[in-house]
């Protein structure tokens, strides 16, 4: 089994989940939670803490990441040549700083990355998130 390379956190908020627009996409079908590379000698949890609050500037501890799913890209020879890590994470409010000692706002967003963040309804996910990305995301909000 291939390695993680990239990491990151999908935030679910009731009905509703979390997805990052990449700078210069297109507005339909690219969304995705906040994730990112995961660096040598960083462990998966770390690489999506810090992925999360360098584009998004949300911060949250580690003893939060237990459920997760992941996410293969695959080329069209049928190899597999990414392999993404999304952890899930429940709040109460999708106002950060209103989700105790969970999580906390400590930036903005990183515009070279992610030019902008919206809640979405598992409706809207179909169309709007990155197709490879949508079972995890429709499944994690059950």
């Amino acid at each position: 089994m291939r390695a993680v390379d990239s990491a990151g956190i999908l935030f679910i908020c009731g009905d509703r989940c979390l997805l990052a627009h990449s700078t210069n996409s297109k507005w339909t079908g690219s969304w995705m939670p906040p994730k990112g590379h995961v660096e040598f000698g960083e462990s998966i949890e770390q690489a999506a803490i810090r992925e999360v609050e360098e584009e998004i500037g949300w911060q949250i501890k580690s003893v939060f990441l237990k459920d997760s799913f992941d996410v293969k890209y695959i080329d069209s020879k049928g190899k597999l040549y990414k392999l993404v890590r999304i952890f899930v994470v429940r709040i109460e409010n999708e106002d950060p700083n209103k989700n105790g000692p969970m999580l906390k706002q400590v930036g903005t967003l990183q515009m070279e990355e992610v030019d902008r963040i919206q809640w979405f309804t598992k409706t809207e996910i179909k169309t709007k998130a990155l197709s490879r990305y949508v079972e995890g995301i429709t499944t994690a909000m059950k």
